[in-house]
């Protein structure tokens, strides 16, 4: 975060050039040999492929969220060990014999397609795909022919304009702000009857400002951060040391950046 980025993610993709998903496997595999240092001689000797540790540690991750348990290290080298000299399909079966339903429940995939275009592919249940069913017969007379791909693009714009106005109107602890006429804003009481509600005019005029980007610039590189991940309201002159809620003093730090300057 020193350099400016919001995360290994982007410092990985923006600074050295791997596309995201190149550049999620190499995170993935550093992280690894993090834990289990003998993987990096895997890697070197091509027993182990980048794709194959990407599919381990997914796999691995599904299995401690839904079993509440956490892996151990003794059991993820098991698993390593018989995924070695596998190729991608090879390593899906595999893990689809360890644990069939849980691949199943989590099967999900991401491919490129071009620079516009992406495939996922994920499995739900039938209560979801029963309710998604019926939104489609009730949209049906403006689209009586809609794909599942248009289907997911009306509900991905309509949740995406909610929480865009929702952002707009909000602060960085999520709860939605309200009109205020404090004495914060006048500037005529005194600290400790100052509200930290800040005007909704002046929260559009900053995301307007900033275009809902963090503004987190690094004093050396001068590398300015600009992710939109959980982006919040800053106070550039602390509202604890009687910072006010002007223009001026506010800008948006994504939740990292605002956790690091503190």
């Amino acid at each position: 975060m020193k350099l400016g980025f919001a995360s290994t993610y982007d410092f990985v993709t923006k600074d050295l050039g791997y596309e995201p998903a190149s550049a999620m496997r190499r995170i993935t595999a550093a992280l690894v040999i993090r834990e289990i240092p003998e993987i990096k001689e895997k890697i070197a000797d091509r027993s182990l492929s980048l794709s194959v540790i990407s599919q381990a540690q997914s796999f691995l991750r599904r299995k401690a969220k839904d079993s509440g348990q956490k892996i151990s290290i003794e059991e993820k080298v098991d698993l390593y060990k018989k995924l070695e000299n596998k190729s991608a399909r090879e390593t899906e079966k595999e893990l689809f014999k360890i644990a069939p339903e849980l691949c199943l429940k989590f099967k999900e995939k991401e491919t490129a397609l071009s620079e516009n275009l992406t495939e996922l592919k994920f499995v739900i249940d039938a209560e979801t795909k029963a309710k998604m069913d019926e939104l489609k017969l009730w949209m049906s007379h403006q689209n009586p022919t809609m794909t599942q791909a248009e289907f997911f693009k009306i509900m991905v714009e309509k949740l995406h304009g909610q929480m865009a106005k929702k952002k707009m109107f909000a602060d960085s602890s999520g709860q939605k702000i309200t009109q205020s006429t404090s004495d914060a804003e006048t500037g005529t009481s005194a600290a400790k009857n100052r509200s930290r509600n800040i005007p909704s005019a002046v929260k559009r005029q900053v995301w307007q400002r900033d275009q809902g980007c963090c503004q987190y610039v690094n004093a050396q590189t001068r590398k300015k951060c600009g992710s939109r991940y959980q982006v919040q309201f800053d106070h550039v002159h602390p509202f604890r040391h009687l910072g006010d809620h002007s223009a001026e003093n506010l800008r948006l730090l994504c939740g990292k950046h605002n956790r690091y300057r503190d």
